[in-house]
C-alpha cells in the first residue's frame, strides 16, 4: 500500500531525471541554472554524514546500512550529473606566458569573469560530487580518459 511519503518519492526522482536532462542542455544559461541546483543538493548531501568511510559503490548492495537513505535515493541521479559536469567542464583562467617589452618573462592573464565563474561553480560541485563517491568519479574520469586516447571523445 502506498502511504502518501511513497508516493511522493517516484514523481521526486522522475522531476530530478527531468532535470539531469535538462542539464544536458547545451544552452548556457539553462545549465548554469541546473548546476546551482546540483551544487546546492551535492553540498547538502556531503555536510549531512561528512566523513563517513563508506565502501566504493561496486561493493554495495541494496540493503547496505553503511550509506544513509537519502543518499542511496539519489545515487543514480547524482552519478549521472557527474557524467554531464565532467563531460562539460569549463576551462579555468587561462594564463598566457609572453615576453615583454624588456624581454622578461611574465604571466598574462585572460579575463572572461563568466567563464571562470562558471567553472569555480562547475568545480565546487565536482569536489561535493567527489567525496560523495570517489570510486564513481574515478571511473568515469578513467573511462573519459580512455576515450580520448582511442579517439572516440574529444576529437
Amino acid at each position: 500500500m502506498l502511504t502518501p511519503m511513497n508516493n511522493v518519492l517516484p514523481s521526486r526522482n522522475k522531476t530530478l531525471q527531468y532535470l539531469v536532462l535538462t542539464s544536458e542542455v547545451e544552452e548556457v544559461e539553462i545549465f548554469k541554472i541546473c548546476l546551482e541546483y546540483w551544487n546546492i543538493l551535492s553540498a547538502e548531501l556531503y555536510r549531512e554524514v561528512p566523513y563517513q568511510q563508506m565502501a566504493p559503490s561496486y561493493l554495495r548492495t541494496g540493503n547496505s546500512n553503511s550509506v544513509p537513505t537519502r543518499r542511496q535515493f539519489y545515487s543514480v541521479i547524482v552519478s549521472k550529473v557527474r557524467r554531464i559536469i565532467i563531460s562539460r567542464m569549463a576551462r579555468p583562467e587561462e594564463v598566457l606566458v609572453v615576453e615583454n617589452e624588456r624581454g622578461e618573462v611574465v604571466r598574462e592573464f585572460m579575463k572572461d569573469t563568466d567563464a571562470i565563474n562558471l567553472y569555480k561553480k562547475m568545480r565546487e560541485t565536482l569536489v561535493y560530487l567527489t567525496h560523495l563517491d570517489y570510486v564513481d568519479t574515478e571511473s568515469i574520469m578513467t573511462e573519459k580518459l580512455v576515450n580520448q586516447v582511442n579517439n572516440t571523445e574529444w576529437s
